[in-house]
């Protein structure tokens, strides 16, 4: 990918993230900071908030994503695609405090299992 092409993906997804990867998603009250498990849709809410799905790869999205507009679902594909330039950024908009994500990619992706499904 050349230099361009990749500035504008990171462009994209920086965009997307600023739309939605760190936006309160109304988590759970104190009272419910376990998790919430969907056993159906494999959706897990995290006690910080954090609503996760666990897809079989980075080409199949999230639940989550299907009521959101194509520009949110574009810069998750994005992410998954540039796992690595997100891995360097810092979480910048706060959540690294309160969700504990210690890159820009936590903010789409929390993990790739070695089996290479992702936890969004």
């Amino acid at each position: 990918m050349g230099s361009k092409a990749r500035l504008s993906v990171l462009g994209i997804v920086l965009g997307g993230l600023l739309v939605s990867g760190c936006s309160d998603k109304g988590g759970p009250d104190s009272a419910e900071q376990t998790m919430q498990h969907d056993h159906g849709a494999h959706q897990q809410m995290a006690a910080n908030g954090d609503l996760q799905e666990t897809t079989g790869g980075k080409e199949q999205l999230p639940t989550f994503l299907q009521p959101a507009n194509d520009t949110v679902r574009t810069a998750y594909m994005a992410a998954a695609g540039v796992k690595e330039v997100l891995s360097q950024i810092p979480c910048y908009c706060g959540c690294g405090e309160s969700a504990g994500h210690k890159s820009n990619l936590n903010c789409f992706i929390k993990e790739v299992n070695p089996d290479g499904s992702v936890v969004w």
